[in-house]
């Protein structure tokens, strides 16, 4: 998502911006609106948008001295002046100093949109390099599900820009490797390790991009096996290894016992503590873990319902039915066919 903020001192102006950006770019939002030079400012501080359409013209200091002061603090954020044509010279002048680009006054819907999709790949490198700075504090973290829910987040924001090939698809998939063993690494885990993976070689020999989605979901499944298998955690983070432990091993049988054996607790003790940090007992907990998987199988695979059953442990295909209608509402297929309509 582009956040834009928008500064003129006609309000009719920043209207008709906002009417076109909002129709021609699906993934913008006009996140703060300005009227002078000193409140761009101030809203820029406070929004840290990624994108600004400046007018030169504006009460209080001009556009070009709000655009230099923006730059100097977030050299990262996009300002396209907004000028009247015989404001060319000085426009151009404001480009030199690092204004990004200019529009001419008034711009027609096309121009705003273009320009908006020409710098959009800045914005998304720009979150991709946020994005996996998250995936690597939450692997140092040791959270095994917000590490799966950002490492789909980072794939799907490789796989979404349609401005690269499959190949710089993949070669970025590789560098996002690169960091979760570095990270590892740094862990002093074993399992996975710069000179036993190389990952250059490896993600050479891959030519779809799904394949190095699943590639690096087992990187990280590596990762954590270790984490929990060593119980490398902090003292006092006895939630953090209950999660990560059921996680890893919710389509297995296990018990509330076997958890809490893991990890040095009395189980009435780990019962009361699940019940208090996830607002669900044990056992439900587990029981939606085992049927978001089946809903991910019934989508992704053409798995029958009866091997989709055994995998999460349902010896009795039936029972497996009837818990998964009781929670989503309808059938496993049923549910496979509503969403492959």
């Amino acid at each position: 998502m582009c956040r834009i903020l928008l500064v003129d001192d006609e309000h009719l102006e920043r209207k008709a911006l906002e009417i076109i950006i909002k129709s021609g770019i699906s993934q913008a939002s006009i996140i703060g609106q300005a009227e002078s030079g000193d409140e761009a400012v101030k809203l820029c501080n406070e929004l840290k948008p990624d994108m600004i359409f400046m007018d030169i013209k504006i009460p209080g200091i001009n556009g070009i001295e709000a655009s230099k002061i923006i730059k100097e603090k977030y050299p990262q954020t996009i300002i396209f002046i907004l000028t009247a044509y015989d404001e060319f010279d000085f426009a151009h002048k404001a480009v030199k100093i690092g204004i990004d680009d200019y529009i001419l006054k008034p711009a027609k819907p096309e121009e705003i949109i273009s320009i908006i999709k020409k710098y959009e790949h800045k914005v998304k490198h720009r979150e991709s390099i946020v994005d996996v700075q998250k995936l690597s504090n939450s692997i140092l973290s040791r959270k095994y599900n917000d590490a799966k829910t950002i490492l789909k987040e980072v794939l799907d924001n490789i796989e979404e820009n349609q401005d690269e090939n499959e190949r710089e698809r993949i070669k970025k998939a590789a560098v996002v490797a690169d960091k979760m063993i570095e990270m590892s690494t740094s862990m002093g885990l074993k399992k996975i390790h710069p000179h036993s993976y190389d990952t250059a070689k490896k993600f050479s020999q891959i030519y779809e991009f799904k394949k190095a989605r699943i590639e690096l979901t087992e990187i990280l499944d590596i990762i954590f096996e270790e984490i929990v298998d060593k119980k490398l955690y902090d003292r006092n983070d006895e939630m953090n290894a209950i999660v990560n432990y059921v996680e890893k091993n919710y389509q297995n049988r296990i018990s509330l016992e076997e958890v809490a054996d893991y990890v040095n607790l009395n189980p009435q003790y780990l019962s009361r503590l699940v019940k208090k940090e996830l607002g669900i007992g044990f056992s439900n907990y587990v029981t939606n873990l085992k049927i978001e998987k089946a809903k991910e199988l019934l989508l992704e695979t053409d798995m029958p319902v009866l091997n989709i059953s055994l995998e999460l442990s349902y010896n009795e295909p039936n029972y497996f039915c009837r818990v998964f209608k009781k929670i989503v509402g309808m059938t496993p297929m049923e549910y496979r066919a509503s969403k492959l309509q």
